[in-house]
């Protein structure tokens, strides 16, 4: 894993320049949720034999108090 750590989040991928931009997505003011997409998106490129657009996804994402589960398997 690659750690990325700045203001307002952490971000960790398995390649260092996906954690980073994903990291600054959050930078400049995004959310957990772009910057996921983000590191997706990067990691389909920088890993494309470990990682690609027909995963699966799962994820918990909170919303003011409201923390909902998102499964996208299958």
């Amino acid at each position: 894993m690659h750690p990325f750590m700045t203001y307002g989040g952490v971000v960790a991928s398995e390649h260092y320049l996906a954690s980073t931009i994903a990291a600054e997505i959050l930078r400049e003011g995004g959310n957990a949720v772009d910057a996921s997409v983000v590191a997706s998106l990067s990691l389909s490129t920088l890993l494309p034999h470990l990682s690609g657009l027909g995963g699966d996804f799962f994820a918990l994402v909170k919303k003011g108090k409201e923390i909902r589960f998102i499964d996208g398997s299958g």
